[in-house]
């Protein structure tokens, strides 16, 4: 049977006059990086990449090892192939034209920064966790931290970014979009190491003893309750407050008598402070991070104050 041919047509760019098989569109096709399509597919894996971040994050973390998590985890791998075989046909400009042949094309995805990631991320890290025996109580909770390295695909959120940025005559309303983006993604991150920290395995008999998880002073009742009685929502709220609060409180070792030493800012109550010295390194760590990530803000306002009078 002869194979059905069509009649394709490629633009100004290519002749309009070429048959070729199904096959072979597939193999030759090529997008233009501002095309209507691209454009859109980008705005899509940006959503996909945050959502990546947050639920395998949040997955180990909190232990919610559900079979509705694990389904939209591979769903999202499944984009990501896709999204590499649509990379192979992107067109990228030379001397002032567009080069669209596949093997340049190829070429050009294969030797930058995104291609590396993009295969280490897509790399299927899932079969190390047959070492640890399919079905047994722990399985699900190793694969999940292997799982951990697909984490690298955030990265295509600032890449993102840093493209609308270099453009010309770039919105206001992008660069605000960034900020905000890279504040929630830290927030999360934080706050579910934050809470590793006191129960690294998510579950009640895992927390340390002394943590923040196990004494919460309520400064609101002024009195200490075991924390893992709450439910998800309100550990999580708990995470995210300490995370998003922007102040870490310093105390003593004496409880008794425990006295603020160092706060990041005004803003906050220590109501929610380091027990032990792994949550007071990471406090410090987070600190330095919100002092550095601010800075950047607060630097890129002024720099647009400056360009503006």
């Amino acid at each position: 049977m002869d194979e059905m041919k069509v009649k394709v047509d490629k633009g100004a760019l290519l002749p309009v006059e070429t048959d070729e098989t199904w096959i072979a569109m597939l193999r030759n096709f090529y997008l233009i990086p501002e095309g209507q399509f691209l454009t859109i597919w980008d705005r899509v894996m940006v959503f996909v990449a945050v959502v990546n971040g947050v639920l395998l994050s949040f997955m180990t973390s909190f232990r919610q090892l559900t079979a509705a998590a694990f389904v939209v985890c591979y769903i999202i791998d499944a984009l990501y192939v896709v999204d590499m075989v649509i990379r192979f046909h992107v067109a990228y400009l030379m001397g002032g034209f567009w080069v669209v042949i596949p093997k340049d094309m190829a070429s050009n995805y294969m030797g930058t920064l995104e291609f590396k990631l993009d295969v280490l991320a897509n790399l299927q890290f899932d079969l190390v966790a047959l070492a640890w025996g399919i079905g047994t109580e722990n399985s699900l909770y190793v694969l999940s931290l292997i799982r951990l390295v697909k984490l690298i695909r955030t990265t295509r959120v600032w890449a993102y970014f840093s493209r609308q940025e270099n453009k010309l005559h770039a919105s206001f309303l992008v660069r605000i979009l960034k900020f905000v983006s890279f504040l929630l993604i830290l927030i999360h991150l934080f706050a579910c190491v934050w809470f590793s920290l006191a129960c690294p395995l998510g579950t009640p008999s895992s927390c340390y003893d002394p943590s923040w998880v196990e004494t919460i002073r309520m400064v609101d009742l002024n009195v200490t309750r075991p924390h893992f009685t709450a439910n998800l929502p309100t550990i999580y709220g708990f995470s995210v407050y300490w995370a998003g609060e922007t102040n870490v409180v310093i105390t003593l070792a004496h409880k008794r008598n425990a006295k603020p030493v160092t706060t990041l800012t005004t803003t906050g109550y220590g109501d929610i402070r380091p027990e032990s010295d792994s949550e007071r390194l990471f406090a410090v760590l987070t600190m330095t991070c919100g002092i550095f990530f601010f800075g950047y803000v607060s630097g890129w306002q002024n720099r647009q104050v400056a360009l503006r009078f």
